[in-house]
């Protein structure tokens, strides 16, 4: 008896050492397992963030893109506005100078137009003519100066024709009567 008890004893001791060692291997494998698995989710963990600062660089990356692209189309809005409005000045520019080259044209005509009807006027009056005195009033002053000299040119040139014919005239007349005086003296 005494030895089968001991026998007994020494299979419990073993059996108690077995299942100490069995639960000590478990406790280590699970261990082990969860720290496996906490350094998988480190892992995890870093590879989302890495991936979150890479999506964040990419966003960055493309606001910079974008603000560049805004900024380059206001430039090019800029000076497509700059442009229009160039354009609009050189058609205004030449409008104007249209219309003063319009304007120009026209008073050299009104003026010339003036000047013939006071030349007419003018010359009308030198001649002794009939004036209609309210075409009068059409003459301006600068106009009535230029048209007055004008006809006081042809006037001059008229009393010279004039005076030459009328000098002409007397001097075949006294020619004549030098030739008559001269046959009467020969006749005595």
């Amino acid at each position: 008896m005494h030895r089968s008890c001991c026998c007994f004893l020494i299979y419990l001791q073993q059996q108690h050492i077995q299942q100490q060692q069995h639960i000590q291997q478990q406790q280590h494998i699970q261990q082990q397992q969860h720290i496996q698995q906490q350094q998988q989710q480190e892992k995890k963990q870093q590879h989302q963030q890495q991936q979150q600062m890479q999506q964040h660089q990419q966003q960055q990356h493309q606001q910079q893109q974008q603000q560049q692209q805004q900024h380059h189309q206001r430039q090019q809005q800029q000076h497509q506005q700059q442009q229009q409005q160039q354009h609009q000045q050189q058609q205004q520019q030449q409008q104007q100078q249209q219309q003063q080259q319009q304007q120009q044209q026209q008073q050299q005509q009104q003026q010339q137009q003036r000047m013939r009807v006071c030349e007419l006027l003018l010359t009308s009056m030198a001649q002794g003519g009939i004036v209609v005195f309210p075409l009068l009033h059409a003459c301006e002053a600068p106009a009535a100066a230029a048209a007055a000299a004008a006809a006081a040119a042809k006037a001059q040139q008229t009393n010279h024709q004039k005076t030459n014919r009328s000098n002409s005239s007397n001097s075949s007349s006294s020619n004549s009567s030098n030739s008559s005086n001269s046959s009467n003296s020969s006749l005595y």
